[in-house]
């Protein structure tokens, strides 16, 4: 049998066929467990064959018997999925064989197998269950003493000092340096635990920006070139404008697409910057460069921030955050309402800032409320926008700290409130 097969059929063996473990932590332990079992069961075999033909004591087959059966039962727990059980259970066994052979032929030095016991038990549970290895170990150790001082043994014992002195120092080096180790080891698969979920993620993003990307990107370069050959077509000077005007209109469209591209794009890879940033003036400066939108003059803006409103943070992103929740607020507002508005204020505290803008536009249904902020989701088919904007609005907040909350009706309009840390 080839080592590739080998290591398969081992695999299936241990874990059953088919089961998958994800946490590759998880899957070494669960295999090392498994393959000390395997070792104790043949162990136990081997002694038990020994002793038959040897002509030793029926109880000591016995012993190895009870063995073999315990730790076929910790295979089947194995195999069932309960790691954590079966490795108790299995260290519990060894701790116990350990003890019992130390206990009456002390002289033979089988207490050293405490210390491979120990190490084992931090292996096998991990830095995670930490705590029960500990546990393990102080069992494995109180029983070292135990056998070590002869304290169930009828005849009086030789003890000797220095034997005890040099097995605690090198149990307690050993069981340091391996803590040591699977500390490092832990925190270094907690980072790539973390870096391949942003993988993961990112690579999910992707195939969905692409994707959804393409399509935002020609559909209105399509629109383009059929109204370019419509009014290429067209003698009427008002047709030809209100082709124009419709063609403006496709650009637009393009144009806020790509910025919002550009926007996502220098989130995700600038470091955030702090500096003060005045968010009343901010606030100025993002309703101004808005105004060329459809319908913006028709809508009273109010910025209701404190003038002196002063906070450390990345005015970049700021400015992302308010420029899609102000171009929102204006894009989807209330026709059929005389008094349109958007007002935007800010409410400092000790550790928080709150600023929220606030419009009486179309509103959100109640159902749409947790997916918005999803990249490229439209709460309906009549929806303006690419679905990018308050995705990018939750990621740059994301990157200063703070979070966004949705208060809507539909009909009668929406609040956006955003949460940011006062050092953010």
């Amino acid at each position: 049998m080839s080592p590739l097969l080998m290591k398969l059929f081992l695999r299936n063996l241990i874990l059953g066929k088919g089961t998958f473990i994800e946490d590759y932590s998880m899957y070494m332990r669960a295999m090392l467990h498994g393959y000390l079992v395997l070792l104790g069961i043949v162990i136990g075999t081997f002694y038990m064959l020994i002793n038959m033909l040897s002509g030793g004591r029926t109880g000591d087959n016995f012993q190895y018997i009870l063995v073999i059966l315990f730790s076929l039962g910790t295979l089947y727990l194995t195999r069932r999925g309960h790691y954590t059980v079966a490795a108790i259970l299995q260290m519990m066994l060894v701790n116990a064989v350990v003890f019992s052979l130390s206990l009456h032929d002390f002289e033979k030095g089988n207490y050293l197998y405490f210390i491979s016991s120990a190490l084992g038990s931090l292996v096998v549970l991990g830095y995670n269950r930490r705590w029960l290895a500990l546990t393990a170990i102080f069992v494995s150790s109180a029983l070292f003493v135990i056998a070590y001082t002869g304290f169930f043994v009828s005849h009086v014992r030789d003890v000797r000092p220095e034997l005890f002195y040099n097995f605690a120092f090198v149990f307690g080096m050993c069981v340091l340096i391996l803590s040591y180790t699977l500390r490092l080891h832990y925190h270094s698969e907690k980072i790539t635990h973390a870096r391949n979920l942003e993988l993961r993620k990112v690579n999910a993003e992707l195939d969905r920006f692409v994707y959804s990307a393409s399509h935002d990107l020609r559909a209105p370069l399509s629109s383009l070139l059929g109204l370019i050959n419509l009014a290429r077509r067209s003698d009427s000077r008002d047709e030809i404008d209100k082709y124009l005007e419709m063609m403006r209109g496709r650009i637009h469209h393009l144009d806020d697409f790509i910025r919002e591209i550009i926007d996502f794009s220098r989130n995700e890879r600038m470091e955030v910057v702090r500096q003060p940033v005045n968010l009343h003036r901010l606030v100025e400066e993002t309703t101004t460069d808005l105004m060329y939108l459809d319908g913006a003059t028709d809508i009273r803006i109010q910025n209701e921030v404190p003038v002196d409103m002063v906070l450390p943070s990345d005015s970049m992103r700021l400015k992302i955050i308010l420029n899609n929740l102000v171009n929102n607020a204006i894009k989807y507002h209330d026709h059929n309402k005389e008094a349109r508005y958007i007002h935007i204020s800010a409410a400092p505290s000790t550790d928080r800032i709150l600023f929220s803008v606030r419009d009486n536009g179309m509103g959100i249904p109640t159902e749409h409320h947790d997916k918005v902020f999803n990249m490229f989701y439209r709460a309906s088919d009549r929806s303006k926008g690419s679905g990018l904007g308050l995705y990018i609005v939750k990621e740059s907040l994301g990157q200063l700290g703070g979070s966004v909350s949705l208060k809507s009706v539909f009909g009668e309009g929406s609040t956006f409130t955003v949460v940011l840390p006062a050092n953010s």
